[in-house]
């Protein structure tokens, strides 16, 4: 329904943030977009996105989402 597509909305604005965060600062493959975006739990993705600010590598990031 309208809330599911919201959601989703939600979850899909906070990976490309991710996305393009992560790229800024470390550079960003193909492959770790895809793992960003296969990514569907809010909590998990908003961790990652603080983490960025403190993280020396972007390996610490990404294991946020698995």
């Amino acid at each position: 329904g309208i809330n599911e597509g919201i959601i989703k909305g939600i979850i899909k604005g906070k990976q490309e943030d991710l996305i393009k965060q992560i790229n800024k600062k470390y550079g960003v493959t193909s492959k770790e977009a895809e793992q960003i975006r296969k990514c569907k739990e809010i909590k998990k993705l908003d961790r990652a996105i603080e983490k960025i600010i403190e993280a020396d590598k972007k390996e610490e990031v990404l294991k946020i989402l698995k």
